[in-house]
């Protein structure tokens, strides 16, 4: 209450006396502390890059950038300091490794450092993300026309922190149609159904094992042009080889277009 209170006798005071306008907005920058740390991370961007971003607080003087290989450590090492944005850091290992990086964001004030952020996750390897994202939430569908080639991911540190990438897809379909869709899991490798696909509000398929193609199709039932929506996912324990594993990996996968014909009564 104080502050605002000295804030606005200040402002009368400037009003009255035709003082600069510049001079509120430093009071009203020097009153108030910096808000909360936020901070943004987005893994495989580019190749061995981890790139992390924080909104503006015009009550802080500088960011500091703190990284840690534990994400109950200490965060002893400072990775950036200064007044930019955005921090790219490509000092990292392959996450394949099993190497990952926390890190958290703490604002400077003159000579006090305000408390640190919650950490967030990174990891990094020489695969990026695909075309289409980011795409892991259906409200963000990529538009599919005819043929995609795309990566999927899932990670888990040794500390239950996950890091994971599905896809959804939209497709417009025309009324009383059936849509036909070959998908190939491009990995061929000797394990279970690590991939499956799923229409929005429907059960999901899972894909064969050990690799190769399956086919899945997406029913228009309606008398109008509809919008529809499907995943290609992730199991989660195949990605890691073992139930409640560690560690994880990239899949890849295509997507074709078969036919779209009418819904047989």
């Amino acid at each position: 209450m104080r502050i605002k209170k000295t804030f606005f006798i200040l402002a009368i005071a400037i009003l009255l006396c035709g003082c600069s306008p510049s001079l509120l907005e430093d009071i009203n920058t020097n009153n108030f502390e910096p808000t909360d740390s936020n901070l943004d991370i987005t893994n495989f961007e580019s190749e061995y890059a981890i790139t992390l971003k924080w909104d503006a607080d015009p009550g802080t003087d500088e960011y500091i950038l703190y990284r840690d290989t534990n994400p109950d450590g200490v965060y002893a090492e400072i990775v950036y300091q200064g007044t930019e944005l955005t921090y790219t850091d490509t000092d990292v290992e392959d996450v394949n490794n099993n190497v990952y990086y926390y890190y958290k964001l703490a604002k400077k004030r003159e000579s006090k450092i305000f408390e640190k952020s919650s950490y967030v996750v990174g990891a990094a390897s020489s695969v990026r993300n695909d075309q289409y994202e980011f795409n892991e939430v259906y409200n963000k569908a990529a538009s599919f026309d005819n043929k995609t080639e795309a990566n999927i991911y899932y990670f888990r540190d040794g500390f239950g922190n996950e890091l994971v990438d599905n896809d959804w897809y939209s497709i417009e379909i025309e009324p009383k149609k059936v849509v036909t869709l070959e998908i190939t899991n491009l990995d061929n490798l000797d394990i279970s159904n690590d991939i499956f696909f799923m229409v929005k509000g429907e059960i999901k398929i899972d894909g064969p094992a050990g690799g190769g193609s399956f086919t899945v199709t997406i029913e228009n039932a309606e008398n109008t042009k509809e919008t529809m929506y499907f995943l290609i996912g992730i199991d989660k324990e195949d990605f890691t080889g073992i139930v409640g594993g560690t560690g994880g990996r990239i899949g890849y996968y295509e997507i074709h277009f078969i036919q779209e014909e009418n819904i047989v009564p």
